[in-house]
């Protein structure tokens, strides 16, 4: 029995010994707090915003006596293309005082020097664009508004009176033709569903019918789209403005992942060199922290003569916004 006490006492100091000499020192522990805490503040702190970019504003308020700003906002289009070589044009979505069942389609004419000539707009009608036509296929009319600025309904006419062709016809139709679109119509007489194709050859718009059954393909003719182009993070990016840390989530902007990755959210300072120096700032925006990248808010259409440019902002809830400068410098 003594011989056993003996030997659960001699094993209980061992013990102790062992605890004792594998503890860490005070000092030893400390470093290790500090150094933790060290990278913990260094992960997540936010530092005061340098004095140099406290001037800086957003793009709808810069104040510049040798710039005009516009602004054009739009919901689930982000549509800009080229008319001609002196025309530009705009098509923006808008909601009629705030209902969604109101939505106002606006066609807007911008010539080489960044001036807004004219605007058309259209309530709760689908026209679509087509070789710088603007088309209602449904009432049967187009404008040649963005080419010459004439907003007249000039009316479709019916391709030979009241035939339908047959599919091989309505193909090569459609195919052969500077542009083409389909719809769907019912036929007065018989109250057959009957395929409609509108389409533009040399200059006069016209229509056919189809049997429904048949399948022909739209032809957009020629699509003139801007070269948009995002801001270049070395170039444009003056600094990011740490605000607010976000930890992965799954909800919101989903990426193909199905989640978003750690990254702050703040202000980026920009400045454009290449078209007067602007400088602006945009609250909101995101940075990666894993591969030091902004995911940049902005595209940029640079006029070629230098008199204006076109920033197109893609926002999450909005659809888009287009920032339009001018120099009116002479």
């Amino acid at each position: 029995m003594k011989n056993n006490f003996k030997l659960f006492v001699g094993f209980t100091t061992l013990i102790i010994a062992l605890l004792y000499f594998l503890k860490p020192s005070k000092e030893t522990t400390d470093t290790q707090q500090k150094d933790t805490s060290t990278k913990k503040s260094e992960s997540y702190i936010i530092e005061e915003l340098p004095e140099k970019y406290k001037n800086y504003k957003t793009l709808d308020s810069i104040t510049n006596k040798d710039l005009s700003i516009t602004t054009f906002k739009s919901i689930n289009e982000k549509f800009a293309f080229r008319v001609n070589d002196s025309i530009i044009g705009l098509k923006t979505n808008t909601e009629l005082n705030n209902n969604k069942d109101s939505i106002v389609t606006s066609f807007y004419r911008i010539d080489q020097f960044g001036t807004v000539l004219d605007s058309i707009s259209f309530l709760n009608t689908y026209v679509f664009q087509h070789n710088s036509y603007l088309v209602y296929a449904k009432k049967d009319y187009y404008l040649s508004f963005l080419i010459d600025g004439d907003k007249t309904l000039k009316p479709i006419h019916l391709k030979n009176d009241n035939n339908t062709y047959s599919e091989i016809e309505a193909r090569e139709i459609a195919e052969n033709s500077d542009s083409a679109t389909t719809s769907y119509v019912n036929d007065s007489t018989t109250n057959k569903h009957l395929l409609k194709v509108t389409f533009l050859k040399q200059g006069v718009w016209s229509y056919i019918t189809v049997d429904d059954s048949f399948s022909v393909s739209e032809n957009y003719g020629e699509y003139n789209t801007m070269q948009f182009k995002e801001l270049d993070q070395k170039t444009n990016l003056d600094y990011f403005h740490k605000e607010e840390w976000e930890k992965n989530t799954m909800s919101g902007g989903l990426y193909a992942t199905g989640g978003r990755s750690q990254h702050w959210i703040g202000t980026s300072y920009f400045t454009i060199y290449s078209f007067q120096n602007i400088k602006f700032k945009k609250g909101f925006t995101r940075w990666f922290t894993n591969d030091k990248r902004l995911l940049m808010p902005y595209e940029i259409y640079e006029n070629p003569n230098k008199k204006f440019i076109l920033i197109r902002e893609m926002m999450d809830t909005y659809g888009c916004e287009y920032t339009l400068i001018k120099n009116t410098k002479e």
